[in-house]
């Protein structure tokens, strides 16, 4: 069940991510829209991470933040630019992709740290 929750809240994350990316594009520039998504994306992975660490107080924090980190890049690789974007042009852009999927990594194992076990 621990893989469970984690898979489950990384399905949050990702979702939270592509809303903020979603409504940011109607309502905001796009270099608006993606900083605005480098911050929730930290916040969210934060937060989930904690919701995670706290359900499951004895799971690796570098693991946690590893598996929730990859299933987002694998995500957004296999479904939004080829489905949505229909593009893989997302992967040139470091604050579009590489710097929050830095930031989920480390909000993630940040969270491991400051939620006591």
């Amino acid at each position: 069940m621990n893989w469970v929750y984690l898979i489950a809240l990384g399905l949050v994350l990702w979702g939270g991510c592509g809303a903020v990316i979603g409504v940011g594009r109607k309502i905001w520039t796009l270099d608006t829209t993606l900083k605005v998504h480098l911050v929730a994306a930290a916040l969210l992975a934060f937060a989930v991470a904690a919701v995670h660490a706290i359900v499951v107080p004895g799971f690796d924090p570098v693991l946690r933040a590893l598996v929730l980190t990859g299933l987002i890049v694998a995500l957004d690789a296999g479904i939004v630019a080829p489905l949505f974007e229909k593009s893989y042009a997302m992967f040139r852009s470091p604050i579009g992709t590489w710097i929050p999927f830095a930031a989920i990594f480390l909000a993630s194992w940040a969270a491991g740290f400051v939620i006591p076990r």
